[in-house]
């Protein structure tokens, strides 16, 4: 792209361990800027080093060193500077998704006052969500042969085959969990936040039919038929047997 006359910048995160054994202001071949965190602590959003085109520019606490808004006034720059730029945020450009929760940057804005207005009628009200999850392989690092490959996070680094597939709904009062393996699951989200006591073996057979004809609404649902399936009357408690 340089020689087509563009100039690249990375900004955010580039790869898994970087700068690793290299030096903390190494730059990639390919780059005309470069605004990567080299030190510190960036998943927190505060107290870190950017590698700011071969130098190390230290950020503190202060609101004005938030990252995100750091680098998103740098894209910002140069998206306006008239010049012909492509703009790259890294692999994971917004690091703090990973994981813990995110610092907020402070000047957080109240939503209370978007909800004024009339109160929707009870009727219209969502009466429960489907979840979901869909196979998926989890993956080992692939080998690094030549020290370009990115390595995996610490947590991808787990391999037990497979993840289940389940399908399930969740109420105000408890959440129901059907996998493909044929086992369920049931927990009464009041007296069990935490999910700690599945409660699937003692469910009323009739009450269990109806969370399953539910579940297969979500499942099969498309467009407003959806909708549809949010409305469907289900016992606010659970009926076991007795």
């Amino acid at each position: 792209m340089q020689s087509d006359g563009y100039r690249t910048v990375l900004l955010g995160k580039y790869l898994n361990g970087y700068p690793a054994t290299a030096s903390p202001t190494y730059i990639p071949p390919g780059w005309t800027e470069w605004y990567v965190p080299a030190a510190g602590h960036p998943y927190s959003n505060f107290n870190y080093t950017l590698n700011e085109n071969g130098t190390l520019v230290p950020y503190g606490s202060a609101p004005e060193d938030y990252l995100t808004d750091v680098v998103a006034g740098k894209a910002g720059a140069d998206l306006e500077s008239g010049r012909d730029v492509r703009v790259r945020g890294g692999p994971d450009a917004d690091l703090p998704q990973h994981g813990r929760p995110a610092h907020p940057a402070g000047r957080g804005r109240a939503l209370a006052p978007s909800f004024a207005g009339p109160t929707p009628a009870a009727s219209n009200w969502r009466k429960m969500v489907f979840v979901e999850q869909y196979p998926f392989e989890r993956h080992t690092p692939p080998p690094a042969s030549n020290g370009t490959l990115e390595p995996l996070d610490p947590a991808d680094l787990v391999s037990t085959g497979p993840a289940p597939f389940y399908k399930g709904l969740r109420t105000h009062t408890y959440k129901y969990i059907e996998y493909d393996t044929g086992e369920k699951e049931f927990y009464e989200l009041v007296r069990d936040p935490s999910e700690l006591q599945n409660q699937a073996s003692r469910l009323d057979p009739a009450f269990q039919a109806q969370l399953a004809a539910a579940v297969q609404a979500f499942a099969t649902c498309a467009g407003n038929t959806c909708r549809s399936a949010e409305q469907i009357a289900l016992p606010p408690s659970p009926v076991y047997v007795p």
